[in-house]
Order: structure tokens, then sequence, then C-alpha cells
């Protein structure tokens, strides 16, 4: 007898647990999102002000990382980011 049984896309188990239809689309999204991470860029808000707004760390953040070149941002560890961005 199956452990399992597929209806229309969606996985019953005996417990009824729904285990693969949760984990599998949030695995498959999770390197989706990693990926478009990787080749877009971060979207700089816009500030009203000049002077302070610039400023901040939400929009000076972003302009920072998108100015650092691809071989530093697609680095995958803390230590070795550090080392590149030096």
């Amino acid at each position: 007898m199956a452990t399992t049984v597929t209806n229309l896309g969606i996985i019953f188990d005996q417990e009824i647990l729904f285990n693969d239809q949760i984990n599998q689309p949030c695995r498959t999204s999770f390197f989706f999102f990693r990926n478009l991470f990787k080749i877009r860029l971060l979207a700089t808000p816009t500030s009203r002000t000049n002077s302070y707004g610039d400023r901040t760390f939400s929009v000076c953040a972003p302009k920072l990382w998108n100015c650092l070149p691809n071989h530093v941002r697609n680095v995958g560890t803390l230590p070795l980011f550090k080392k590149e961005s030096k």
C-alpha cells in the first residue's frame, strides 16, 4: 500500500501533515529569490531632502551595495566578504 497519495498536485500522507506540500514550494521559492538577489540590484528609495535624507541608512546602504563589484557581492560568507571589500 502506498504511503502517500497525490491528487491534483496535493500530496496527502497518512498523518495528513502536508509537509511535502509546504516544504517543496518554500524550498524552491527560496532558491529563486536567492538567485534574483544575486543578479538584481537593490532598489534605492528616494528622499525628500538632499542634505539629511541622502545620508540615512535606508538610502545610503542600497547605493553602496549597488556600487560593489559583482565578485564582492556574490561572496558566500561574511569573513570572505570582509576580506574582499578591503
